[in-house]
C-alpha cells in the first residue's frame, strides 16, 4: 500500500501552519485527500522568518525584530491566524523594549481595527523644559513634605519636613509655656528613632537648623530652575540633575 504522504497546511492568508500526514480517501485507498489550504509543496523556512505559499512555491517574510519594523505594517485586529497572533504578540514585544521611542496605535472599526506602531515625535528642548521644571517641582515636593533631613550641631540626624517642622514647633511651645524653673527635658526622637533627651535651648536649636535647612533646599530650587530656564539645548537640559543635598551642622 501506498505511504501516506505529508502536506503543508497554510491559513487563509497563505502562511504556513502546520504539517501533517493526508488522509486516505475513503473510496480508493490508493489516493489521498489533500486538505484545502495546504500543498505537497515542501516549505523550507529557517528560524527567523515565516513562510507564506504563492500557489507555486513558498516566499519567504522576515520576521520583524525592531520595532522600527513595524512602521507602515497594518496587522490585522480581528484575524485570528496564527500568524496575526504572532505578529501582535511581538509588535507589543518590540515596542515594550523601546517605548522610549516608538507607541502602539490601533485603527478604528472604520479603518479596519488593525494594530500598527508609530514613531514618537522627538520633543523640542521647550517641551522638555516644561518637562524638566515639572520634574523639578514634583522632586522638591516630595523630598520637602516627606523625605527631607538635616543633621544637627548636636550630632544626630533628624527629620527636616513639614511634619518635622510641626513637631519641634510643638515641642518648644509647650516647654516655653512652663515655667523656667520647672521646665523638664523631652524625648526627641531622631530620624533613625533613638530618642534624645532634649532641654528647651536644644530644641531651638533643631528648630533653626531645620528652618535653616529648609531655606537652603529653597536656595537649591531657585538655583536648579534657573539652570533649566536658561538651557539653550537638549543635552543642557538632560545633564542638570535634580537632587536637594541636605545640611550639615555638625561640621
Amino acid at each position: 500500500m501506498t505511504e501516506a504522504p505529508l502536506v503543508y497546511c497554510f491559513d487563509e492568508d497563505g502562511y504556513f501552519v502546520c504539517s501533517r500526514i493526508a488522509q486516505r480517501s475513503p473510496k480508493n485507498k490508493e489516493k489521498f485527500l489533500i486538505p484545502v489550504n495546504s500543498t505537497q509543496i515542501k516549505p523550507n523556512i529557517p528560524d527567523g522568518w515565516f513562510g507564506r505559499f504563492n500557489g507555486e512555491g513558498w516566499d519567504l517574510e522576515k520576521i520583524p525584530t525592531t520595532a522600527e519594523e513595524f512602521l507602515g505594517v497594518y496587522v490585522s485586529h480581528k484575524s485570528q491566524t496564527l500568524h496575526n497572533q504572532m505578529l501582535r504578540q511581538i509588535l507589543q514585544e518590540l515596542v515594550s523594549k523601546d517605548s522610549e521611542h516608538y507607541r502602539v496605535i490601533r485603527g478604528s472599526e472604520e479603518e479596519g481595527l488593525w494594530w500598527s506602531v508609530e514613531k514618537i515625535p522627538e520633543q523640542t528642548v521647550e517641551e522638555l523644559r516644561t518637562q524638566k521644571l515639572s520634574e523639578l517641582d514634583s522632586a522638591f515636593k516630595s523630598w520637602y513634605q516627606d523625605r527631607a533631613t538635616v543633621t544637627t550641631s548636636l550630632g544626630f540626624t533628624v527629620d527636616s519636613d513639614s511634619r518635622a517642622m510641626m513637631d519641634v514647633n510643638g515641642l518648644v511651645t509647650t516647654l516655653e509655656a512652663q515655667p523656667e524653673k520647672s521646665r523638664n527635658t523631652v524625648e526627641f526622637m531622631d530620624a533613625e528613632n533613638q530618642p534624645h533627651s532634649l532641654n528647651l535651648a536644644q530644641l531651638k536649636v533643631v528648630q533653626v537648623e531645620i528652618i535653616q535647612n529648609g531655606q537652603s533646599a529653597y536656595q537649591q530650587k531657585w538655583a536648579l530652575r534657573s539652570a533649566i530656564q536658561v538651557a539653550q539645548s537638549k543635552e543642557e537640559l538632560e545633564a542638570i540633575e535634580i537632587k536637594f543635598i541636605a545640611e550639615d551642622f555638625s561640621k
